[in-house]
């Protein structure tokens, strides 16, 4: 069973998927399971779908993050 993490824990995770890190460097980098690393990316997707990656990411403590991505594909 995949273990409960902290919601600062859980802000890495997503923050580090963004930056483009797979499971497995993510569950790495945090000593966590990779399988605790694909269920809590996909409990994130399917937030967004939800409620918009806005939304979303403010719940998971990574607006900022988004926000700068967004920025620059703007950019580019």
């Amino acid at each position: 069973m995949p273990e409960k993490l902290s919601p600062q824990t859980i802000s890495k995770m997503i923050a580090l998927y963004f930056k483009g890190d797979s499971e497995v460097q993510i569950a790495n980098k945090l000593k966590i399971d990779q399988t605790t690393v694909a269920k809590y990316k996909g409990k994130f997707k399917e937030l967004v779908e939800q409620i918009g990656m806005s939304k979303a990411a403010e719940e998971y403590g990574v607006t900022g993050l988004v926000e700068a991505l967004h920025s620059l594909s703007v950019e580019l």
